[in-house]
């Protein structure tokens, strides 16, 4: 059995869709605002001193705690029908597609969040998202994410979990999040749709 995995964010898409689901949502003033409250943390992430986990929940934890999860869950649809469209590589999903058709098995492994990633992929036939899950109690957004993100390592780690061990691995990624993935990978791409 063949799968294949694919990064989410710059190899499927053209740019990150974390900070662009935020700015779609909030505008980039409430943004660029909360990116200026963590500036010394946005620097020490740029010098690999602070983890993608928590640059992400700094960023996302302040706009949405306290939000209705049935509200967002509206936005993250609402934004995979709407912008995620215009974000995606042509090359990237002509492979997907000719993965699917092959029969192989698909599975986007991504440090954004699944609640957007799911209803684009779900569209496109694919049934299996990895990614960032957020932490919602008595029904609203706490701010946190109830899962590592997914980057890095613990792509590998996620994927471990749900691997037959004799699948024959296909990976495609263009950053150094990606670097595990496409090591595990029998057979790794490294920005191949740019």
């Amino acid at each position: 059995m063949v799968v294949a995995a694919f990064d989410f964010d710059g190899t499927i898409t053209r740019r990150d869709t974390f900070n662009a689901f935020l700015a779609w949502w909030f505008g980039w003033p409430a943004l660029t605002l909360t990116m200026a409250r963590h500036g010394r943390l946005l620097a020490k992430y740029a010098r690999g001193l602070a983890s993608n986990h928590e640059i992400k929940e700094a960023l996302f934890g302040p706009l949405v705690a306290g939000i209705e999860a049935r509200v967002f869950e509206d936005r993250c649809r609402r934004f995979a029908g709407e912008a995620i469209p215009g974000l995606v590589r042509p090359a990237a999903l002509e492979c997907i597609r000719k993965h699917l058709d092959a029969g192989d098995r698909v599975i986007v492994v991504s440090a954004s969040i699944e609640d957007w990633i799911t209803p684009w992929c779900r569209a496109q036939g694919i049934a299996e998202v990895v990614a960032t899950r957020v932490e919602v109690a008595d029904g609203k957004l706490t701010g946190r994410f109830s899962t590592p993100a997914c980057y890095g390592q613990e792509k590998v780690n996620r994927l471990r979990q749900i691997l037959p061990t004799d699948c024959r691995l296909v990976a495609y990624g263009d950053s150094r999040g990606d670097r595990e993935l496409l090591a595990l990978a029998h057979q790794g791409f490294y920005r191949a749709f740019h």
